[in-house]
């Protein structure tokens, strides 16, 4: 048994909390190089960037300040002040399986000021000419002031004797608020999960350039007069002036030569001749009919760079066009073909001069979950706080090919958007689990075998804190996928912009012997393509299967003792609150969705995962016959029936 279990099985227990905050602090030593401040001795700063005199030179680190709650005993060689006051106020993170991401978690500590010596935070106090004046959280935030969204974490845990941390759960936040301290000395720290910073970031990174000159539909188009191996003839109502097309791209749209397109190389004027490099593979006539086409846009001067950000090829809205970019000159963007315009089936328009050239983010036949990974990224949170395998091990065992995703994001969104809707089409759930400090994803399937730990009212439960309710508002009967849309630009809450539609009902559940009702859901979404049929077929089924019938809600409260799970993770509960048609106690699987560690106990709540229809995985080798088994899947008789006379299972 680890230490953490023995520590809170113990009567006499003392629960402690530790908060850690990791500010900015610079690595360099004042006056020595890389640094070079020059102040004289006892004018040097204080290693933060508010109060750095060689601001080019500046090399952020990290230093972590560490408080304990008053009253516990400081371990040995730990540079912890007593300064928390009471017990921290935590609202935990509430997996929502129906809004796909996650309510964030937040908690608030407050702790003491006093004055101190300013040893920890000055690295050369011993040089000032006099005592540092003030308190202890007036200099630190003074002197840090960018302590938003740097991390934070809060330890909670038992004391032994001698002092071990493994008795400590430790918990990984984000600083969202630090206030005070008031006219009492108190300050109160705001922790939130990492995912909050998916709320401020904006996908893609908003632009602001501008077109310096009109970008029209064409330079020209009409019926040839003619035509050579590489030269085209345009029609008389062309440019007269020399070289004016030079650049831009000429299309055999339809008749001789149809299909072909090339680079004018040259252009004479009064003869409306265009060169061609390379040479046509069959010349047009003077029955083809073209369109030229420019293959650049001037933006204002200083303004190209910015799109650089996700590299090249880039894709850039105007209007409602959307144009692959394979590369710009100083401010001015290039592409290579005509075709390279009208992008995502968008329509061809021309754009004034000052028309506004936002920068899309595309993702191109990449993994579900690796784009919500991407996303995650922008937003400014590290792969290293995601759990990429378990975001790997749902993506190939329930998502895979049929979810690969081809979208252009071409107006900034917040990333949080974006990450309930991708959640919520996959039918998953994404989560910040502070205890794991990592980001978690899972799609609500039905659950296969295994042996997680499981509560029984007799053992397990506190006596008068269990409560079940039946969510009947969440029940369904029929869901309409509405995916594949005509052009990536237009309205995406209107049915008749979309191709394609999948939609699944339970007549069964509707008929007049069930629910006799219709409840039906509908879903617009912009991640599934021509190519993911399957996977909103799959989104309409699954839906209804886990809500035909309405799932149940159940609360309680546990001892510290059967702690042995988190949020997200699934655990069996038996109950006389829950049972089957002869009235005995029934065992159930439920998703943690809400956990509350209350120092003396361990507030819980979970959501039932069973499906309309009956499901299991194949049995290994050695697996006893149904029904002293009935977590795998068994033959059923001829009939479709167990022996027991239940409903045969689908295998998964």
């Amino acid at each position: 048994m680890s230490a953490r279990d023995l520590a809170r099985q113990a009567h006499d227990r003392q629960y402690v909390e530790v908060l850690e905050l990791d500010l900015d602090r610079c690595t360099l030593t004042y006056g020595v190089a890389p640094c070079t401040a020059t102040g004289a001795v006892g004018t040097e700063c204080r290693n933060t960037y508010q109060t750095c005199q060689a601001k080019a030179a500046y090399d952020r680190g990290v230093h972590t300040y560490g408080f304990i709650s008053r009253g516990a005993p400081i371990p040995t060689g730990e540079a912890l002040r007593p300064y928390i006051i009471g017990k921290a106020d935590a609202a935990p993170t509430i997996i929502d399986l129906e809004g796909g991401l996650a309510r964030s978690a937040r908690v608030r500590v407050d702790l003491a000021d006093e004055p101190d010596s300013d040893i920890e935070q000055d690295p050369y106090v011993a040089t000032r000419p006099v005592p540092p004046a003030g308190t202890f959280w007036r200099r630190l935030l003074a002197r840090n002031k960018n302590y938003a969204g740097r991390i934070a974490r809060v330890r909670r845990g038992y004391v032994v004797s001698p002092w071990d941390w493994d008795t400590f759960q430790t918990e990984t936040y984000i600083i969202d608020t630090i206030t005070g301290p008031d006219a009492g000395g108190k300050v109160s720290v705001v922790l939130k999960d990492p995912l909050k910073l998916a709320d401020t970031v904006k996908v893609p990174r908003p632009t602001d350039g501008k077109l310096a000159v009109e970008l029209p539909d064409y330079a020209d188009r009409g019926t040839a007069q003619g035509g050579s191996g590489n030269t085209i003839v345009l029609r008389t109502e062309a440019s007269a002036v020399n070289d004016y097309y030079v650049g831009m791209a000429v299309r055999l749209d339809d008749q001789a030569g149809a299909g072909q397109e090339r680079v004018i190389s040259a252009y004479d004027g009064p003869s409306r001749t265009a060169t061609v490099s390379p040479a046509f593979s069959v010349a047009p006539d003077a029955t083809t009919i073209y369109s030229v086409h420019h293959l650049q846009a001037a933006l204002g001067v200083g303004q190209g760079a910015q799109y650089d950000r996700y590299g090249y090829p880039a894709w850039v809205r105007l209007g409602e066009e959307l144009v692959r970019i394979t590369g710009r000159d100083d401010d001015t963007l290039k592409w290579d073909t005509s075709a390279d315009r009208v992008q995502f089936s968008t329509p061809l328009q021309t754009h004034k001069a000052d028309e506004a050239v936002q920068l899309c983010k595309v993702y191109v036949d990449q993994a579900y979950t690796d784009v919500i990974i991407d996303l995650v990224n922008e937003a400014g949170l590290d792969s290293g706080y995601i759990d990429t395998v378990m975001f790997a091990d749902q993506d190939s065992t329930w998502l895979g090919a049929d979810y690969r995703v081809t979208v252009p994001l071409h107006t900034p969104e917040s990333v949080s958007k974006y990450l309930k809707e991708l959640a919520l089409e996959a039918g998953a759930a994404m989560w910040w689990s502070p205890a794991h400090q990592k980001l978690h994803f899972r799609v609500i399937v039905p659950q296969g075998s295994g042996a997680p730990p499981h509560l029984t009212a007799e053992a397990s439960i506190i006596d008068g804190s269990l409560d079940v309710r039946t969510l009947d508002e969440l029940r369904l009967t029929a869901t309409a996928v509405n995916y594949n849309l005509r052009n990536a630009t237009a309205n995406r809450d209107e049915a008749k912009n979309y191709i394609g539609g999948a939609i699944y009902i339970d007549a069964a559940a509707e008929g007049p012997n069930e629910y006799d009702g219709e409840r039906t859901e509908v879903v617009y979404s912009r991640w599934f393509g021509a190519g993911n049929t399957q996977a909103a077929r799959n989104l309409a089924s699954r839906k209804v299967d886990y809500r035909r019938d309405a799932p149940a809600l159940v609360v309680a409260r546990i001892d510290p003792k059967d702690y042995t799970f988190q949020a997200g993770d699934q655990v069996d509960i038996t109950t006389p609150a829950i049972v089957d048609v002869s009235g005995q106690p029934k065992k159930v699987r439920i998703l943690v969705t809400k956990l509350t560690d209350r120092g003396r106990d361990i507030a819980i709540e979970g959501r039932t995962t069973t499906f309309a229809k009956r499901y299991a995985f194949i049995a290994p080798d050695g697996t006893p016959d149904y029904p002293a088994d009935s977590d795998y899947a068994h033959i059923s008789q001829n009939d479709g029936l167990m022996p027991d006379g239940t409903s045969g299972y689908l295998i998964i």
